[in-house]
């Protein structure tokens, strides 16, 4: 992961292991090279999105609890008691230049064939990414699709997809009438184009809807 404060966008929750009824806990998530402390700037932190334009964030303290840095400071088992759904995306900002990696452990839906989560309307974002621990292709609808997308060939009038690449910046996608992922900026280029292969397993997307439609999910669709 991204080291010196960067942001990565580093996981997508599972099921949780040892309660089925609940989804991934913070505390399900080992990081190598952890850096904890007890004042929230000098840790590493976990940010998890919410409504639509904010951030929950919590920093690791030197007793290994995750804690929220301003406000209350409540523990995440407090805040989430039954962990995060499937296919909530996370940002974990880094301390340090240390290079560091993350891991979830957690149990995969293998009877149910998709996940779905609400999308935010009037053009506010959606953190989310896929749960199935496979590469995945947003252009192909047997892996993902936007049920009641907005589709237009201005890419401001359209639904739109944010990758995260390079710990800076997005790589910014647009839906046109012909149902293709095209880039926003630049050469314009395809998804397909520029990931062939798809995005790797744990990938995060920004979903930014256009118009004030409150009936749109993103479904992620079970490929094994």
């Amino acid at each position: 992961m991204y080291a010196d404060g960067k942001f990565t966008a580093v996981v997508v929750p599972f099921l949780n292991v040892t309660d089925s009824e609940a989804g991934l806990s913070l505390y399900d998530l080992t990081i190598a090279n952890v850096t904890k402390h007890n004042i929230a700037g000098n840790a590493d932190q976990i940010w998890i999105w919410k409504n639509g334009i904010s951030w929950d964030k919590y920093a690791i303290n030197t007793s290994s609890q995750w804690k929220q840095t301003t406000g209350s400071k409540s523990d995440f088992s407090v805040v989430y008691p039954n962990g995060l759904p499937e296919g909530t995306g996370l940002y974990l900002k880094t301390k340090g230049s240390t290079a560091k990696t993350v891991t979830s452990s957690g149990a995969v839906d293998t009877e149910n064939p998709e996940v779905s989560s609400s999308l935010f309307a009037d053009g506010k974002f959606t953190f989310v990414g896929n749960p199935y621990p496979t590469a995945l292709n947003i252009a192909n609808s047997e892996q993902f699709e936007i049920e009641n997308v907005t589709k237009h060939n201005i890419a401001g009038n359209a639904d739109q997809i944010w990758i995260w690449k390079n710990g800076i910046s997005w790589d910014k996608y647009a839906i046109n009438t012909s149902g293709q992922w095209k880039q926003t900026t630049g050469s314009k280029s395809e998804f397909t184009t520029v990931y062939p292969d798809g995005l790797p397993a744990g990938s995060v997307l920004y979903i930014k809807t256009k118009g004030s439609a409150t009936n749109k999910e993103a479904v992620f669709k079970k490929t094994f």
